[in-house]
């Protein structure tokens, strides 16, 4: 048996990102295939933290391991990609914690499937029916509404459901799931079209769900159940982003929807019961070794992984079919009430998630596209706009989660990638062509900046505001006013600091600054063209090429050169053409060989050393621009953006951050300084410079001043693997580190807060807050505590924060029906 650690050692293992996530380090518990992570701020941090410290000193909580170990023990499990994550309301479960999701490569043989990483309540759910009704149009009648919906739902342990069926009709509901109830008249068509997975998982299979887990499902659909199962009467209390708001028909204020949470009953419990005890068997013949018994698992491909994941699918559709179900009780409800019918009502559904399942889906990881198997307890997807995987109504906002959306930035925004410097609606195109990207991502750990693959990319319209940088109204950024910029006060290498990200919108108000980057690695580590010599090359015919005029001739912008000092440089260019070009070669193909170099001059300066990037721009100081020795410092003009922002790249592979400028919208003005330059040096035999790597910050601080609201329009995010972070660049090429766009669990058990709290208490604060309610057992009322729960506010603030998804609307409840 292993030795339980005390809680100072676990704690050293755990290593916090960011203000938002942690680390779990590989050996926090013994077989760790990957790391964990988890996301929390600093008001759920303490109930993470304290519960694990409690486990040190007892045998777990509520029965249970805490759910940092659980997520370490997730990471030990066979085929693992990438890590173990858990979301902001991760709390202890059965072998997974809840709030836990892990995804396995299907393509690797050893991976498995786990039932402790689906849960009991095989897609246990969420739905949202929106109406037409007002809070003033409920409150004359709110109690009668909600005891007609006691009175035709359902609910409690032991319920019955109202819709009678055989098993031949069951086995048809396991197979082809909301496709039953369009059948059957219990759906609209629209009704399909807004359920994840369109309310029907294909790999279902009546055959492998027991003739138990049958006799539990015949009498229970159509039924709410118990514990913290629900149907509520809401209104819009806040909307945060009014267009995806209005996507989802929500668009005032006060305006009235019903949510329905619940899942697959007692049949999916026992399809969960069922596979624990073959999967047993399974790992015991296939020598797998897992930390936690409720871990128990089995190859995917084997026929115990096999037979559970279309038993799984099949109690899926069951859940499906049983919120459908209830959706069509409620809207009768309703249309009973306001003597109308649903479709006057508009009770449309917005959106059906789940949030335990198990579904193949294709994920791009550190530059590699996995088929994976993801398992997702007590956690749904937020898939993005563009996914082919959510309704044609969503595809410019992105899944619908309650709290969803994306920060973005303008089409014409630049973007820093291995590529060079390309417009974000540029790589958006690209990359729906089949063109990968990588892009320069600051690693929160090591502070050090490292090339990171992007994906999810997406475009919807949203709400721009342009702000302006170092007081200057010609250099600014435009993006939606709650993305995150990178706002440290600190960048001491001692200090104890972590990268902190900020809506720029509270940035402006606080007078934070952002901060530009100066220093960014290369690509490759050897690249096939570090030849110094060509480089100096490619700087002094820059001028002519980037205006099409491929000629050999130098141009010598500066008319101040001394004759002697132009000769040098010519002469010195004569014995670089002969170190590089054969005798052969005719001025054409000399030219012609510099001019391809040039179509991907900015990935070959990504990608080389920084001896290389010093002689690109000696060449190009020497033939075109102006160097002040006394004062230190080099300045270049040019009117073209390509050729200044391939310079900029050079400077920022030499640890330079150059100082850019525009006059009157015609012509760029680039200064170096920052120290790069040493006179009277002899390493660069032609030149009079030497451009040094600087050793000191890769940041500096930039003022962010006034902004302007500029309406609607269309605007472009994706996702960075690992650190989440890139650089964008302002209308003058000032690179900045921006981030990109990641019900709450349990803070005590059932029995705790039952002994803490008396279900009359409970029902009195709830009638104080004017919301009604119906429940089957008055001592269930303790499932409406706020004390048992998580603080809602804190987990939504949380995803929000961390970009795992974005606040739109704020329901809140005015009555509710429980079991």
């Amino acid at each position: 048996m292993e030795k339980k650690q005390k809680y100072e050692e676990l704690r050293k293992k755990i290593k916090r990102i960011d203000s938002t996530s942690f680390e779990i380090e590989k050996g926090f518990v013994n077989g760790m295939r990957v790391s964990g992570v988890f996301y929390v701020n600093s008001e759920l941090e303490k109930l993470v933290f304290d519960e694990l410290k409690r486990s040190t000193t007892s045998d777990g909580y509520g029965g249970f391991l805490p759910a940092v170990q659980q997520i370490a023990n997730v990471a030990t499990l066979p085929g693992i990609i990438k890590s173990s994550i858990g979301l902001p309301d991760v709390h202890s479960g059965y072998g997974f914690a809840i709030g836990n999701v892990a995804a396995f490569d299907i393509d690797n043989p050893d991976a498995v499937v786990s039932p402790g990483g689906v849960g009991f309540d095989i897609n246990c759910g969420v739905r949202l029916i929106r109406t037409n009704l007002t809070e003033k149009d409920i409150e004359p009648v709110k109690e009668e509404l909600t005891q007609s919906l006691f009175n035709h739902i359902p609910v409690g342990v032991g319920s019955k459901g109202v819709i009678p069926i055989d098993e031949k009709k069951l086995n048809e509901i396991l197979e082809i799931g909301i496709d039953w109830c369009l059948r059957e008249g219990y759906a609209w068509p629209e009704d399909k079209e807004h359920c994840e997975e369109f309310g029907r998982m294909l790999n279902a299979s009546p055959e492998k769900v027991s003739q138990r887990a049958k006799k539990r499902g015949l009498p229970q659909l159509g039924t709410l159940g118990a514990g913290n199962h629900y149907a509520e009467i809401q209104v819009v209390d806040k909307i945060y982003d009014k267009f995806a708001a209005k996507k989802m028909g929500l668009d005032r204020e006060g305006q009235v929807a019903v949510m329905i949470h619940t899942g697959s009953r007692g049949l999916g419990h026992q399809v969960a019961t069922d596979a624990l005890v073959e999967m047993e068997k399974a790992m015991a013949r296939d020598n797998i070794h897992v930390n936690d018994r409720q871990l128990a698992c089995a190859r995917i491909s084997s026929k115990e992984g096999q037979n559970y994941l279309q038993a799984m699918a099949a109690a899926a559709n069951y859940a499906w079919v049983n919120r459908q179900i209830i959706t069509f009780l409620t809207r009768r409800c309703f249309s009973k009430i306001f003597n109308a019918s649903p479709e006057d009502l508009d009770m449309n559904l917005i959106y059906d998630v789940s949030h335990n399942i198990a579904k193949f889906e294709k994920h791009f990881v550190d530059g590699k596209i996995y088929n994976c198997l993801v398992h997702r307890k007590g956690s749904t997807r937020a898939f993005g706009p563009h996914h082919p995987l959510i309704p044609i109504d969503y595809q410019l906002t992105g899944q619908p989660v309650l709290t969803f959306g994306s920060t973005c930035f303008h089409s014409n925004t630049p973007i820093l990638t291995h590529l060079g410097i390309l417009k974000i609606s540029q790589i958006f195109r690209l990359s729906h062509r089949g063109l990968v990207f990588f892009v320069p991502s600051l690693n929160p750990i090591s502070l050090d900046f490292e090339w990171k693959p992007i994906s999810n990319l997406f475009v919807r319209k949203a709400p721009l505001i342009k702000f302006f940088l170092q007081n200057k109204t010609s250099d600014f950024i435009k993006s939606t006013p709650d993305h995150h910029f990178f706002s440290l006060n600190s960048l001491s290498p001692n200090s104890s600091f972590h990268p902190k990200f900020s809506q720029i919108q509270k940035i402006l108000k606080s007078s934070k600054k952002i901060f530009a980057v100066s220093k960014i690695p290369s690509f490759f580590k050897k690249s096939p063209f570090d030849f110094p010599p060509l480089f100096y090359l490619l700087g002094a015919f820059f001028p002519n090429f980037i205006q099409n005029n491929p000629s050999l001739n130098i141009l010598f912008k500066n008319k101040g050169k001394h004759p002697k000092s132009k000769k040098s440089i010519i002469n010195q260019i004569k014995v670089i053409f002969s170190q590089i070009f054969p005798k052969s070669k005719t001025s054409k193909q000399k030219s012609q060989k510099l001019f391809e170099l040039y179509q991907n001059l900015d990935q070959i300066l990504c990608t080389s050393n920084s001896k290389s990037c010093a002689h690109f721009i000696s060449g190009v100081i020497d033939t075109i621009g102006t160097y002040k020795a006394n004062k230190n410092y080099a300045k270049i003009t040019h009117k073209n953006s390509k050729f200044i922002s391939s310079i900029l790249i050079a400077c920022l592979r030499l640890g330079s951050l150059p100082k850019i400028t525009r006059r009157k919208n015609t012509s760029f003005k680039l200064k170096i300084k920052d120290k790069i330059f040493e006179s009277n040096s002899q390493k660069i035999p032609y030149s009079k410079k030497l451009i040094k790597l600087k050793k000191n910050s890769i940041f500096k601080e930039i003022k962010v001043d006034e902004y302007e609201e500029i309406g609607i329009d269309y605007v472009y995010n994706f996702t960075v693997e690992d650190n989440h972070n890139y650089i964008v660049l302002s209308e003058n090429l000032t690179p900045i580190l921006v981030q990109n766009c990641h019900g709450a669990g349990r803070a005590q058990s059932r029995n705790s807060s039952r002994k803490k709290l008396g279900f009359q208490e409970v029902l009195d604060r709830l009638s104080k807050q004017n919301i009604s309610i119906r429940i089957a057992s008055p001592k269930l009322v303790m499932e409406e505590a706020p004390e048992s729960y998580k603080d809602v506010d804190q987990v939504v603030e949380t995803c929000h924060e961390a970009n795992i998804s974005k606040k739109c609307v704020k329901l809140r409840p005015i009555a509710v029906i429980k079991g």
